[in-house]
């Protein structure tokens, strides 16, 4: 198992008027690799190149990762991943599902040799399955798709590090108690706190008008997927963050652009 912090001090780095950096750099520095790609991509638009390049990072990082014969894809859309995936690794059996039956007839149009099912992922159950993955999971998609991996004792799980779209405890939005690990429960007043606090102020740091404003919601990010990897571990899982992207891509002009926030998966593996 990967040694992690405790939020306690997480907490303490905030309080000890930590910047952005430190706490960025302390998030990152439990990342476990780090990939500096130039997506090849043809299309210019910038958009498109960083949704090729977090996929190519997926299959990448599911090549290092123990051999299983089936995958599920959580959230696959038209299947793009799923299709990739699949030229990557013939031999086995690869399935996607989404919520919306548009995405799934034009993704199966588009891409006949992959198995794409309309369903809803917090009542789908799959069988014998070796792997679940997403990588457009959001906010407490990203717990269901972990969720999903941990019930079906699946040997592979990779998610998204996706935290924007969290909805504390609201049980409309999110059926899980936060948080979820039992190691951060005696933390729940302060982790909550920090969640609804960095909600409230997200529109003053898109402004970059806050310093603070900045390290809470890297503190919030933080947080959430820590919780994330420490669930992951209580059931037995080797969970770590590993990064599928770097920072900066470039077009097929040569110019550089930026990665979306979307840079790292939490991986975990039995």
């Amino acid at each position: 198992m990967h040694p992690v912090p405790t939020f306690h001090h997480i907490c303490e780095l905030l309080a000890s008027d930590a910047s952005r950096t430190v706490l960025t750099q302390f998030y990152e520095s439990l990342i476990s690799r780090r990939i500096d790609e130039a997506p090849d991509d043809a299309d210019p638009r910038t958009k498109r190149l960083r949704k090729s390049s977090q996929r190519r990072g997926v299959v990448r990082l599911l090549q290092d990762l123990p051999g299983y014969e089936s995958m599920v894809e959580v959230g696959c859309g038209k299947g793009k991943l799923a299709n990739e995936i699949l030229l990557a690794f013939p031999e086995r059996d690869i399935m996607g599902i989404d919520k919306q039956q548009d995405l799934v007839d034009r993704g199966q149009r588009e891409n006949p040799g992959i198995r794409l099912v309309q369903a809803n992922a917090w009542k789908y159950q799959p069988e014998n399955v070796g792997a679940v993955v997403g990588l457009h999971t959001c906010g407490a998609l990203v717990d269901r798709t972990i969720a999903m991996a941990a019930e079906q004792d699946a040997d592979v799980v990779v998610a998204p590090c996706c935290y924007g779209k969290v909805g504390l405890n609201d049980r409309r939005i999110n059926p899980y108690q936060l948080p979820r690990s039992k190691a951060l429960q005696q933390w729940e007043t302060k982790f909550l706190d920090c969640l609804r606090s960095a909600k409230r102020m997200e529109g003053l740091a898109q402004d970059h008008k806050n310093t603070r404003v900045f390290s809470l919601i890297d503190l919030t990010r933080m947080a959430v997927n820590l919780d994330r990897m420490l669930w992951l571990q209580e059931r037995g899982y080797d969970a770590r963050f590993v990064e599928i992207t770097g920072t900066q891509g470039v077009r097929p002009n040569g110019e550089k652009f930026y990665q979306s926030q979307l840079r790292q998966a939490i991986v975990g593996t039995k």
